[in-house]
């Protein structure tokens, strides 16, 4: 498989480093695809190297498997901060430069009386939908294609055939001829419930001509005004408010009802001999791959993990449930049609690798997540545990307080060495509180300020922070002799070891990241709120 040429990326962190030998080796090999391994990837950085690849291959559906909901909200959150337009401190972070998309499970069994919430639904209808509406030959000229994060239980559970759900789906459009008592028939039909006022995705509200409808894959409810059976009037609105907010042409209606539209073809609730010809048939049910071209590169975060959940969740699952597909099936599905699948581990095995060896081949009999003998991780990525270790509890405030001051010794020795520093804050407050300790603790003065979004200190490929207009730079111990020069960008010199101590400083940013890391080859060190402040984040969840 040919590599393709990174797309264009955001200015600052990440399109510094495109350029860097390690990111090139990386793109090269993975390139190539075929199975590989990413040994070395602590937990905190593979959403970074998620999108890392995102940019590296923009055109390419990139799936990213994690063990369960809570790694997949915390992978999701990162990867948007890293998606995110980069904005140095004095502006609010800008939109994510590309939407994830999130695919959760049902978090309950297909089996049970019960139903998933409306947000899990909604997500999974979301997801499915916006693949359903790209293109299926994953030829899309669109410049980026979305990252979708999912969980592998989340893969193992069926959902629609991408035939039968386009067969479910109505669009309307102004001035089309529709008896409005009948569109909430269908909807009815297709999952929708019937409320006295829509406030949430998959519900829908008829008073007199008006039909207000939630559709699952839509970010805002539509109200829809009919004269009789004409469509005169198409607007999203407000559900708190219920305010009308644009005027659109056309809407689009998914079903609503995924979960128990799913039992039924399944034949739950159906006489046991009728429930059992359902149960054998698997052939009206995919899963979210079925929804992926065949240049899908997937990455599979800690893939023992991911299959010990899997066999946990199959233990309760019934022999043959039509609903669920063994993940064993869906691992050689992957690899049989040709996917690039990634396994990233926390663990260094001297073992695998990526290295320039042909890619995965059944023929030879190589495992499908094995990498070539004898080569070292490409891309190794470290935690800052052994630098800043957070325990279950907060210290003592004296001890508190002698942690961060090594802590920020440490810093600035990475600042010497020619590493760039990259603050994360998740609002203005921490940020002034870290100029503060920092100005205390370090006596350097301003931080850098490049406003404009570019790179911070105009870091090179390698991470190197290039000289100010006003004094000499100190040479970094390691790196390479020449830098790269950013426009409209005010820097701070690197402090000399040995030498004329100059003020070195890490540059600061807004963005929620849930705890930092370090990558040598890339001479980058990314530090959080939790570093900084010696405590663990509390994971915001995405639905209350």
């Amino acid at each position: 498989m040919a590599a393709e040429s990174p797309g264009p990326a955001p200015s600052g962190i990440i399109e510094s480093r495109l350029n860097a030998p390690a990111v090139q080796d990386l793109h090269r090999r993975v390139g190539r695809g075929g199975a590989l391994s990413l040994d070395g990837v602590a937990s905190p950085a593979q959403p970074f190297v998620a999108a890392l690849l995102h940019r590296l291959f923009p055109r390419r559906p990139l799936l990213v498997v994690t063990d369960g909901l809570k790694a997949q909200e915390q992978f999701q959150q990162d990867l948007e901060t890293w998606l995110r337009r980069e904005r140095q401190h004095g502006q609010q972070p800008g939109e994510a430069s590309t939407r994830t998309l999130f695919f959760p499970d049902w978090e309950i069994l297909p089996h049970e009386d019960k139903l998933p919430h409306l947000d899990v639904i909604a997500d999974r209808l979301r997801t499915v939908m916006a693949l359903l509406n790209g293109s299926p030959t994953g030829s899309d000229s669109r410049p980026e294609q979305p990252p979708i994060i999912t969980n592998v239980i989340a893969l193992t559970q069926r959902t629609f055939v991408p035939s039968r759900l386009r067969s479910r789906i109505k669009r309307l459009a102004r001035g089309q001829n529709m008896d409005p008592l009948d569109l909430v028939e269908w909807l009815e039909d297709q999952g929708y419930e019937p409320e006295v006022q829509v406030d949430s995705p998959g519900q829908i509200a008829l008073r007199g001509g008006i039909v207000d409808v939630y559709p699952p894959s839509s970010p805002w409810p539509v109200r829809l005004e009919f004269f009789g059976n004409e469509l005169e009037s198409l607007r999203e609105f407000d559900p708190h408010t219920q305010i009308s907010r644009d005027e659109i042409a056309s809407v689009e209606f998914p079903p609503a009802g995924e979960f128990a539209l799913l039992r039924r073809e399944a034949g739950h609730g159906k006489p046991e001999a009728a429930a059992s010809d359902a149960a054998r048939d698997r052939t009206g049910f995919a899963t979210l791959l079925d929804y992926l071209p065949d240049n899908t590169l997937v990455l599979l975060c800690e893939p023992e993990r991911l299959a010990e959940h899997a066999a946990h969740y199959a233990e309760s699952m019934p022999e043959q449930h039509p609903l669920f597909l063994e993940w064993s099936a869906l691992v050689s599905a992957m690899h049989g049609r040709g996917m690039t699948v990634a396994a990233v581990t926390e663990g260094t095995d001297e073992l695998s690798g990526l290295a320039d060896e042909p890619p995965f081949d059944e023929s030879n009999g190589n495992s499908p997540l094995s990498g070539a003998k004898g080569a070292l991780p490409v891309l190794p990525c470290g935690s800052l545990d052994l630098y800043r270790p957070l325990g279950e509890r907060m210290p003592d405030p004296q001890v508190a307080e002698a942690q961060r001051r090594d802590f920020f010794q440490q810093m600035q020795r990475w600042l010497r060495q020619g590493y760039a520093v990259q603050v994360f804050c998740n609002n203005d407050g921490e940020r002034q509180r870290f100029e503060e300790v920092w100005r205390e603790q370090s006596g350097s003065g301003i931080l850098p300020d490049t406003g404009d979004g570019e790179t911070s200190a105009a870091e090179d490929k390698l991470g190197r922070t290039p000289t100010s207009d006003k004094r000499p730079a100190a040479p970094a111990k390691r790196g390479p002799a020449s830098t790269v020069k950013a426009q409209n960008t005010r820097t701070t010199t690197l402090a000399d070891a040995r030498g004329d101590r100059q003020d070195a400083c890490p540059t600061l940013r807004l963005g929620s990241l849930s705890r930092g890391f370090i990558i040598e080859p890339l001479r980058l060190v990314v530090v959080t709120d939790a570093e900084i402040f010696g405590r663990y984040k509390i994971q915001r969840p995405r639905r209350l």
